[in-house]
Protein backbone atom coordinates (compact mmCIF):
# COMPACT_ATOMS: atom_id res chain seq x y z
CA UNK A 1 0.00 0.00 0.00
CA UNK A 2 3.14 2.13 0.56
CA UNK A 3 4.79 1.81 -2.60
CA UNK A 4 1.32 2.61 -4.38
CA UNK A 5 0.95 5.63 -2.79
CA UNK A 6 4.36 6.65 -3.56
CA UNK A 7 3.85 5.62 -6.99
CA UNK A 8 0.49 7.56 -7.41
CA UNK A 9 2.31 10.74 -5.93
CA UNK A 10 4.99 9.97 -8.91
CA UNK A 11 2.37 10.03 -11.40
CA UNK A 12 1.08 13.15 -9.81
CA UNK A 13 4.06 14.91 -9.89
CA UNK A 14 4.87 14.39 -13.11
CA UNK A 15 1.34 15.08 -14.43
CA UNK A 16 1.61 18.24 -12.66
CA UNK A 17 5.23 19.22 -14.46
CA UNK A 18 4.77 17.50 -17.62
CA UNK A 19 1.43 17.63 -18.76
CA UNK A 20 1.16 20.39 -21.34
CA UNK A 21 -2.52 21.27 -19.97
CA UNK A 22 -1.38 21.45 -15.88
CA UNK A 23 -1.98 24.78 -14.50
CA UNK A 24 2.09 24.33 -13.43
CA UNK A 25 3.71 22.58 -16.16
CA UNK A 26 7.15 23.43 -16.83
CA UNK A 27 6.18 24.59 -20.61
CA UNK A 28 3.62 26.58 -19.40
CA UNK A 29 5.89 28.27 -16.90
CA UNK A 30 8.68 28.30 -19.89
CA UNK A 31 5.55 30.08 -22.11
CA UNK A 32 5.27 32.52 -19.66
CA UNK A 33 9.22 33.75 -19.36
CA UNK A 34 8.54 34.08 -23.19
CA UNK A 35 5.69 36.58 -22.73
CA UNK A 36 7.20 38.12 -20.62
CA UNK A 37 10.39 39.26 -22.10
CA UNK A 38 8.62 39.68 -25.62
CA UNK A 39 6.41 42.36 -23.82
CA UNK A 40 9.46 43.75 -22.14
CA UNK A 41 11.48 43.95 -25.54
CA UNK A 42 8.28 45.65 -26.86
CA UNK A 43 7.58 48.01 -24.58
CA UNK A 44 11.60 48.95 -24.28
CA UNK A 45 11.70 49.51 -28.35
CA UNK A 46 8.10 51.46 -28.29
CA UNK A 47 9.89 53.85 -26.00
CA UNK A 48 12.93 54.02 -27.79
CA UNK A 49 15.16 52.39 -25.31
CA UNK A 50 17.96 49.93 -25.07
CA UNK A 51 17.80 45.99 -24.44
CA UNK A 52 20.19 44.81 -22.25
CA UNK A 53 21.03 41.08 -21.55
CA UNK A 54 21.20 41.93 -18.03
CA UNK A 55 18.09 43.92 -18.01
CA UNK A 56 16.63 40.63 -19.49
CA UNK A 57 18.03 38.69 -16.62
CA UNK A 58 16.97 40.90 -13.83
CA UNK A 59 13.21 40.41 -15.61
CA UNK A 60 13.06 36.66 -16.26
CA UNK A 61 14.94 35.67 -12.76
CA UNK A 62 14.83 38.79 -10.15
CA UNK A 63 17.07 37.73 -7.04
CA UNK A 64 15.74 40.24 -4.42
CA UNK A 65 12.57 38.51 -5.12
CA UNK A 66 13.49 34.88 -5.50
CA UNK A 67 15.27 35.39 -2.47
CA UNK A 68 12.57 36.88 -0.19
CA UNK A 69 11.44 35.63 3.14
CA UNK A 70 8.23 35.23 1.69
CA UNK A 71 8.87 33.19 -1.74
CA UNK A 72 10.92 31.00 0.62
CA UNK A 73 7.19 30.55 2.46
CA UNK A 74 5.79 29.95 -0.92
CA UNK A 75 8.25 27.16 -1.73
CA UNK A 76 7.51 25.03 1.74
CA UNK A 77 3.48 25.40 1.09
CA UNK A 78 4.22 24.47 -2.19
CA UNK A 79 6.06 21.31 -1.35
CA UNK A 80 3.76 20.25 1.27
CA UNK A 81 1.05 20.80 -1.24
CA UNK A 82 1.87 18.42 -3.89
CA UNK A 83 3.47 15.70 -1.37
CA UNK A 84 1.41 16.16 1.64
CA UNK A 85 -1.72 18.14 2.25
CA UNK A 86 -3.11 17.53 -1.46
CA UNK A 87 -3.24 13.87 -1.05
CA UNK A 88 -4.77 13.94 2.57
CA UNK A 89 -7.48 16.27 1.68
CA UNK A 90 -8.18 14.59 -1.96
CA UNK A 91 -10.93 12.06 -0.63
CA UNK A 92 -12.76 15.40 0.30
CA UNK A 93 -12.99 16.61 -3.02
CA UNK A 94 -16.42 16.18 -5.25
CA UNK A 95 -16.09 14.35 -8.56
CA UNK A 96 -17.37 16.47 -11.73
CA UNK A 97 -18.27 13.36 -13.66
CA UNK A 98 -20.49 12.31 -10.68
CA UNK A 99 -21.86 15.61 -10.77
CA UNK A 100 -21.94 15.82 -14.54
CA UNK A 101 -23.72 12.41 -15.08
CA UNK A 102 -26.69 13.28 -12.26
CA UNK A 103 -27.35 16.26 -13.17
CA UNK A 104 -27.93 14.66 -16.79
CA UNK A 105 -29.72 12.09 -15.30
CA UNK A 106 -31.78 14.06 -13.35
CA UNK A 107 -32.91 16.20 -16.24
CA UNK A 108 -34.15 13.07 -17.69
CA UNK A 109 -36.09 12.18 -15.36
CA UNK A 110 -37.31 15.55 -14.67
CA UNK A 111 -38.54 16.41 -18.22
CA UNK A 112 -37.94 13.43 -20.28
CA UNK A 113 -35.23 12.38 -23.07
CA UNK A 114 -34.25 15.59 -24.69
CA UNK A 115 -33.83 16.08 -28.58
CA UNK A 116 -30.31 17.17 -28.84
CA UNK A 117 -30.08 20.94 -30.62
CA UNK A 118 -29.23 20.64 -34.22
CA UNK A 119 -25.78 22.05 -34.74
CA UNK A 120 -22.51 21.05 -35.61
CA UNK A 121 -20.60 18.51 -34.27
CA UNK A 122 -18.27 21.07 -34.00
CA UNK A 123 -20.03 23.68 -33.19
CA UNK A 124 -21.46 21.90 -29.74
CA UNK A 125 -18.17 21.37 -28.54
CA UNK A 126 -17.25 24.74 -29.25
CA UNK A 127 -20.39 25.90 -27.19
CA UNK A 128 -19.73 23.72 -24.49
CA UNK A 129 -16.16 24.47 -24.08
CA UNK A 130 -17.28 28.18 -23.67
CA UNK A 131 -19.97 27.44 -21.52
CA UNK A 132 -18.09 25.16 -19.30
CA UNK A 133 -15.37 28.33 -19.26
CA UNK A 134 -17.37 30.78 -18.37
CA UNK A 135 -19.05 28.41 -15.43
CA UNK A 136 -15.13 27.88 -14.13
CA UNK A 137 -14.49 31.90 -14.55
CA UNK A 138 -18.22 32.52 -12.32
CA UNK A 139 -17.42 29.81 -9.68
CA UNK A 140 -13.95 31.11 -9.16
CA UNK A 141 -15.12 34.85 -8.92
CA UNK A 142 -17.51 33.57 -6.83
CA UNK A 143 -15.37 31.82 -4.32
CA UNK A 144 -12.87 34.48 -4.07
CA UNK A 145 -15.52 36.97 -3.22
CA UNK A 146 -17.16 35.01 -0.55
CA UNK A 147 -13.68 34.46 0.54
CA UNK A 148 -12.80 38.23 1.03
CA UNK A 149 -16.38 39.48 2.45
CA UNK A 150 -17.41 36.03 4.24
CA UNK A 151 -15.21 36.34 7.78
CA UNK A 152 -14.87 32.79 8.50
CA UNK A 153 -13.40 32.48 5.03
CA UNK A 154 -11.04 35.36 4.84
CA UNK A 155 -9.90 33.85 7.70
CA UNK A 156 -8.27 31.16 5.35
CA UNK A 157 -7.91 33.11 2.33
CA UNK A 158 -5.81 35.48 4.02
CA UNK A 159 -2.95 33.52 4.03
CA UNK A 160 -2.55 33.98 0.51
CA UNK A 161 -2.49 37.81 0.63
CA UNK A 162 0.66 37.37 2.74
CA UNK A 163 2.87 37.79 0.37
CA UNK A 164 4.60 40.67 0.54
CA UNK A 165 6.68 39.84 -3.06
CA UNK A 166 4.89 37.90 -6.35
CA UNK A 167 6.10 34.69 -8.60
CA UNK A 168 4.35 32.16 -9.94
CA UNK A 169 4.79 29.92 -6.68
CA UNK A 170 2.48 32.35 -4.83
CA UNK A 171 -0.38 30.35 -6.00
CA UNK A 172 0.59 27.68 -3.75
CA UNK A 173 0.65 30.06 -0.53
CA UNK A 174 -3.03 28.61 0.02
CA UNK A 175 -4.78 26.84 3.14
CA UNK A 176 -5.67 22.89 2.26
CA UNK A 177 -9.15 24.10 3.89
CA UNK A 178 -9.78 26.60 1.28
CA UNK A 179 -8.52 24.47 -1.69
CA UNK A 180 -10.88 21.88 -0.33
CA UNK A 181 -13.37 24.56 -0.46
CA UNK A 182 -12.25 25.65 -3.61
CA UNK A 183 -12.29 22.66 -6.08
CA UNK A 184 -15.37 21.88 -4.37
CA UNK A 185 -17.17 24.86 -5.87
CA UNK A 186 -15.84 24.59 -8.90
CA UNK A 187 -16.63 20.80 -9.38
CA UNK A 188 -20.59 21.56 -8.44
CA UNK A 189 -20.76 24.76 -10.76
CA UNK A 190 -19.23 23.38 -13.77
CA UNK A 191 -20.04 19.92 -13.14
CA UNK A 192 -24.38 21.37 -13.34
CA UNK A 193 -22.81 23.55 -16.47
CA UNK A 194 -21.48 20.53 -18.06
CA UNK A 195 -24.23 18.46 -17.15
CA UNK A 196 -26.99 21.06 -18.78
CA UNK A 197 -24.85 20.97 -21.86
CA UNK A 198 -24.90 17.50 -22.04
CA UNK A 199 -28.77 17.49 -21.87
CA UNK A 200 -29.07 20.03 -24.42
CA UNK A 201 -26.45 19.21 -26.89
CA UNK A 202 -26.14 15.41 -27.00
CA UNK A 203 -24.44 13.07 -24.17
CA UNK A 204 -21.55 12.33 -26.27
CA UNK A 205 -20.44 16.14 -26.71
CA UNK A 206 -17.44 16.82 -24.80
CA UNK A 207 -15.27 19.66 -24.17
CA UNK A 208 -11.91 20.35 -26.04
CA UNK A 209 -9.93 19.57 -23.64
CA UNK A 210 -5.51 18.98 -23.41
CA UNK A 211 -4.72 16.62 -20.82
CA UNK A 212 -8.50 17.10 -19.36
CA UNK A 213 -7.93 20.94 -18.90
CA UNK A 214 -10.70 23.04 -21.19
CA UNK A 215 -8.52 24.46 -23.82
CA UNK A 216 -9.13 28.18 -22.85
CA UNK A 217 -8.12 28.01 -19.39
CA UNK A 218 -4.90 26.18 -21.14
CA UNK A 219 -4.78 29.24 -23.07
CA UNK A 220 -4.62 31.64 -20.38
CA UNK A 221 -1.89 29.65 -18.19
CA UNK A 222 0.35 29.70 -20.96
CA UNK A 223 -0.56 33.68 -21.53
CA UNK A 224 -1.37 35.70 -18.56
CA UNK A 225 -2.09 33.20 -15.35
CA UNK A 226 1.13 33.09 -14.50
CA UNK A 227 2.20 36.32 -14.55
CA UNK A 228 -0.20 37.27 -12.31
CA UNK A 229 1.66 36.56 -9.59
CA UNK A 230 4.65 37.94 -10.98
CA UNK A 231 6.65 41.30 -10.89
CA UNK A 232 5.90 41.90 -14.24
CA UNK A 233 3.65 44.88 -14.66
CA UNK A 234 1.31 44.29 -17.71
CA UNK A 235 -1.78 46.04 -17.90
CA UNK A 236 -4.41 45.66 -19.74
CA UNK A 237 -6.54 49.06 -20.01
CA UNK A 238 -10.07 50.31 -21.68
CA UNK A 239 -11.75 48.28 -23.26
CA UNK A 240 -9.57 44.87 -22.74
CA UNK A 241 -9.45 46.40 -19.33
CA UNK A 242 -12.89 45.14 -18.91
CA UNK A 243 -12.97 41.99 -20.18
CA UNK A 244 -9.75 40.04 -19.75
CA UNK A 245 -7.58 40.19 -16.37
CA UNK A 246 -3.82 41.45 -17.25
CA UNK A 247 -1.41 40.55 -14.58
CA UNK A 248 -1.27 44.01 -13.06
CA UNK A 249 -5.26 43.35 -12.47
CA UNK A 250 -4.27 40.51 -10.17
CA UNK A 251 -1.20 42.77 -8.61
CA UNK A 252 -3.81 45.85 -7.84
CA UNK A 253 -5.75 42.69 -5.76
CA UNK A 254 -2.81 42.14 -3.54
CA UNK A 255 -2.10 45.63 -3.02
CA UNK A 256 -2.11 47.28 0.57
CA UNK A 257 -3.68 50.26 -1.14
CA UNK A 258 -7.46 50.32 0.22
CA UNK A 259 -8.62 51.51 -3.02
CA UNK A 260 -7.30 48.39 -4.42
CA UNK A 261 -9.18 45.92 -1.82
CA UNK A 262 -11.64 43.26 -2.80
CA UNK A 263 -11.10 44.38 -6.31
CA UNK A 264 -10.26 42.04 -9.57
CA UNK A 265 -11.94 38.58 -8.06
CA UNK A 266 -11.60 36.81 -11.33
CA UNK A 267 -9.25 34.17 -12.88
CA UNK A 268 -8.73 35.21 -16.51
CA UNK A 269 -11.61 37.22 -17.23
CA UNK A 270 -13.34 40.54 -15.84
CA UNK A 271 -16.57 40.52 -17.28
CA UNK A 272 -17.85 38.84 -13.83
CA UNK A 273 -15.82 41.65 -11.81
CA UNK A 274 -17.53 44.35 -14.31
CA UNK A 275 -21.36 42.80 -13.91
CA UNK A 276 -21.08 42.83 -10.11
CA UNK A 277 -18.90 45.92 -9.43
CA UNK A 278 -15.85 44.42 -7.93
CA UNK A 279 -13.80 45.69 -10.79
CA UNK A 280 -10.80 48.14 -11.03
CA UNK A 281 -8.72 48.72 -13.95
CA UNK A 282 -4.89 49.56 -13.23
CA UNK A 283 -2.99 52.17 -15.37
CA UNK A 284 -0.70 51.97 -17.87
CA UNK A 285 1.99 52.51 -15.60
CA UNK A 286 2.86 50.82 -12.04
CA UNK A 287 0.59 51.96 -9.36
CA UNK A 288 1.21 48.98 -6.63
CA UNK A 289 4.15 49.94 -4.63
CA UNK A 290 3.52 47.88 -1.51
CA UNK A 291 1.28 44.39 -1.26
CA UNK A 292 0.63 41.76 1.32
CA UNK A 293 -2.02 42.88 4.54
CA UNK A 294 0.31 45.32 6.06
CA UNK A 295 0.21 45.09 9.93
CA UNK A 296 -2.54 42.65 10.28
CA UNK A 297 -0.16 39.51 10.44
CA UNK A 298 2.64 39.47 12.49
CA UNK A 299 4.80 37.09 11.15
CA UNK A 300 3.21 36.56 7.42
CA UNK A 301 6.02 33.79 6.53
CA UNK A 302 5.67 31.52 9.07
CA UNK A 303 4.31 28.73 7.73
CA UNK A 304 3.33 26.49 11.11
CA UNK A 305 0.94 29.64 11.98
CA UNK A 306 0.01 29.81 8.70
CA UNK A 307 -1.53 26.09 8.73
CA UNK A 308 -2.56 25.83 12.26
CA UNK A 309 -4.04 29.81 13.58
CA UNK A 310 -7.12 29.81 11.30
CA UNK A 311 -8.26 26.10 12.23
CA UNK A 312 -7.49 27.54 15.89
CA UNK A 313 -9.57 30.73 15.72
CA UNK A 314 -12.35 29.31 13.58
CA UNK A 315 -12.47 26.51 15.82
CA UNK A 316 -12.53 28.96 18.88
CA UNK A 317 -15.45 30.68 17.01
CA UNK A 318 -17.70 28.15 16.07
CA UNK A 319 -17.75 26.16 19.25
CA UNK A 320 -20.39 26.98 22.04
CA UNK A 321 -19.46 29.45 24.44
CA UNK A 322 -18.85 27.84 27.88
CA UNK A 323 -18.00 30.27 30.99
CA UNK A 324 -14.89 32.38 31.23
CA UNK A 325 -14.04 31.51 27.14
CA UNK A 326 -12.79 34.96 25.84
CA UNK A 327 -14.46 36.11 22.03
CA UNK A 328 -12.23 35.20 19.61
CA UNK A 329 -12.74 37.88 16.52
CA UNK A 330 -13.00 35.99 13.41
CA UNK A 331 -11.46 38.45 10.53
CA UNK A 332 -14.15 41.14 11.80
CA UNK A 333 -13.41 43.43 8.62
CA UNK A 334 -12.14 41.34 5.78
CA UNK A 335 -13.94 44.35 3.80
CA UNK A 336 -10.98 46.25 4.86
CA UNK A 337 -7.94 43.16 3.65
CA UNK A 338 -6.93 43.27 0.52
CA UNK A 339 -6.08 34.49 -5.03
Amino acid sequence: MFEASITSRIEALKHLFLAPGSSFSLMSLLSAVVVCIAFYVWRRRSRGRSITLRGLGRLAFPTHLLLHPSTRADAVLFVLQIIGLGGILGWAYFSQPWIVAHVTRGMILLFGGASPASVHPVLAVAIITLASFLAYEFAYWLFHWAAHTHPLLWEFHKIHHTAEVLTPLTVWRVHPVEQMIFINTLAVIVGVCDGLGRYFLGGGVQIYAMSGVNILLVFFVYTIVHLQHSHAWIAFTGVWGRILLSPAHHQVHHSVDPKHHNRNMGSCLAIFDWLFGTLYVPSREREVRKLGLGDEVKAPHDVVAALFEPIYRTADYLLPARPGKPVTPVAQQPAQAGH
